[in-house]
Formats: structure tokens, C-alpha cells, sequence
């Protein structure tokens, strides 16, 4: 692992992608971003290399990996109502996708670490197909010989993180407390969620990574290990906003089951010698700043 010089990061124009990037650069190392429009705007551009292809380019993809010694795979079609307007497209992003990542490892025999969701289990083609592809890098780490880091990504939340197309909690929840506008909850609230600083989750990933784990058979749950109600994430960043927006009941969104605890297995972590260290609460608080900055 100590021979990793350069680093393919794919869905590196998304939340927790630009947070991984930034790191590796802070760390020194040389970063390739796969971007299928090389004319967007991208941050850090003068510090990493870009190169264009598509995930679902087997091709373009095995191109990619072939110039780096390692990957951290983070793309995907993301969001639970988003994706269940489109199956073919979840699976052609997150499924083939991820086997060409995959296959270009096993070609280049180079590591990876491969991001995956908390609750694999819900019924909804994100989860089913994120889910998928975690098996799918099990499968080939124990036949193949490939050393691909599976993690779990609980619900991560931080500054960049974006209010739309998907609708993600927190970002939508702070927007709306700052501004005194209804805050929409899904369901009634009581449903328990396990919220991870994204500064954690980008350490696990990094961990995975370059330390010699040797854990390639089970996937590393990226979470706090204490789930919190809905409810009670609303009650924190109103608190911290000092807002006066009322709270709103919806239906449940397709794909998302009414009661649920998504905990993450802390006892996965052992091997990469870390523990989350932001609770929510102070989490939150170094989040609400972005936001206040977006508004103004």
C-alpha cells in the first residue's frame, strides 16, 4: 500500500467526493478525477488531473485505472425517490458501472475502496443496486483475489452537501430553519437514522485504503453507531438556528419504510483502528455556517 503515489477518485464532483479529494491533496498525493464533461466547473481543478470518461465506459474506465495505483470508487445515482423513476439507470451507474471499476482492479491489480449505503435492506432500486454492487466486490475479493474496501456510508451529512435534485435531510432541514419556513418530515419522525460527520467518514475511507487491513470479505459500517429519531435531528438544528419554522407530517416517499433503525456495527471499524469522533450535535454546528453563507 505504501507504493500508492496516485489516486483515481470517480464521483469526485459530488459531496463526499470533493471532501476526499481535498484530503489527498492536504496528504500529497497525486489525484485523477473521472469526469464525463471535462468543460465543468471544477473545485481544486489546478491540482488534480482530470480525466474524461463515463462510469458506464468499460473501456474509458479501464483507461482510468490503468494510469493510477489505486481508486476510491464514489460513483453513483444517488437518492431513494430519485432512482425509482429509473431502474435501468441505477443499475447501469451503480451496478455496471461499479464492475467496470471492479474489472479494472482485477486487471491492474490495484486496490479500491467501493462506497457503498447503511440500509441495503430497503426495498427501493438506490439501496437494492448499492446493495448489489457490495456483494458483486465481495465476490470478486474472494474469487478474484482483489483488494476492494467496501464501506457502508451511513447518512453522511457536512458543509457542500446539496439541498436538490435529492432532496437529503439536513441540508433541507438547516435551509429551511434558517429561513422560519415549514420544515417537511416524511412519515412521523420516529424512524431512527445514523447521521455521520462526512470529516469521519472521508478518515474511513482513507484508512481503508492504506492501512493492511486484510478485511476484504465483510463490508466497514461508516457510522456513529447511535441512530437518532428524525424528530430529534429537528429539534437539534432548530435549537442551534434559533428557528421558529413549523413542522410538517408527510407520507412516507416510496422505497422508505415508516419505522426503521439504521445503526451502523462500530465492532466492523476494529481493523481500521477508528472510531467516529463528531457527535451530531457538534456536527451540526460546524455544518449550519455553509449554509447561512449559501442564503446570503
Amino acid at each position: 500500500m505504501n507504493k500508492i503515489k496516485k489516486i483515481l477518485v470517480t464521483g469526485g464532483t459530488g459531496f463526499i467526493g470533493s471532501h476526499v479529494i481535498d484530503k489527498l491533496i492536504k496528504m500529497k498525493y497525486e489525484v485523477v478525477m473521472s469526469v464525463r464533461n471535462s468543460s465543468q466547473q471544477i473545485p481544486n481543478s489546478d491540482k488534480i488531473h482530470l480525466f474524461k470518461c463515463d462510469i458506464k465506459d468499460r473501456e474509458g474506465v479501464l483507461d482510468a485505472v490503468s494510469h493510477c495505483d489505486a481508486v476510491i470508487n464514489l460513483a453513483g445515482v444517488l437518492g431513494t425517490s430519485v432512482t425509482e423513476s429509473d431502474t435501468n439507470e441505477s443499475i447501469e451507474v451503480n451496478v455496471k458501472g461499479a464492475l467496470n471499476v471492479f474489472n479494472g482492479c482485477k486487471l491492474y491489480d490495484v486496490p479500491c475502496v467501493h462506497v457503498t449505503v447503511g440500509n441495503p435492506f430497503w426495498l427501493n432500486n438506490y439501496s437494492t443496486s448499492k446493495y448489489a454492487s457490495e456483494r458483486l466486490a465481495i465476490m470478486y475479493n474472494n474469487d478474484l483475489k482483489t483488494r476492494i474496501s467496501v464501506i457502508r456510508a451511513f447518512n453522511v451529512y457536512g458543509p457542500h452537501q446539496r439541498d436538490k435534485p435529492v432532496k437529503k435531510a439536513i441540508p433541507n432541514f438547516i435551509l429551511n430553519a434558517l429561513q422560519n419556513k415549514p420544515i417537511s418530515i416524511y412519515g412521523d419522525g420516529s424512524q431512527k437514522m445514523d447521521f455521520i460527520f462526512v470529516d469521519d467518514v472521508v478518515e474511513i475511507l482513507i484508512r481503508s485504503l492504506f492501512k493492511e487491513h486484510d478485511s476484504y470479505k465483510n463490508a466497514f459500517e461508516a457510522g456513529t453507531g447511535n441512530a437518532i429519531s428524525v424528530n430529534q435531528v429537528v429539534d437539534i438544528i432548530k435549537n442551534q438556528t434559533n428557528s421558529s419554522s413549523k413542522v410538517e407530517h408527510l407520507p412516507m416517499r416510496k422505497g422508505e419504510p415508516e419505522t426503521s433503525i439504521i445503526e451502523a456495527n462500530l465492532s466492523t471499524l476494529k481493523p481500521l483502528d477508528y472510531i467516529p469522533k463528531v457527535s451530531f450535535e457538534e456536527g451540526i454546528s460546524k455544518t449550519i455556517p455553509y449554509y447561512k453563507n449559501s442564503i446570503k
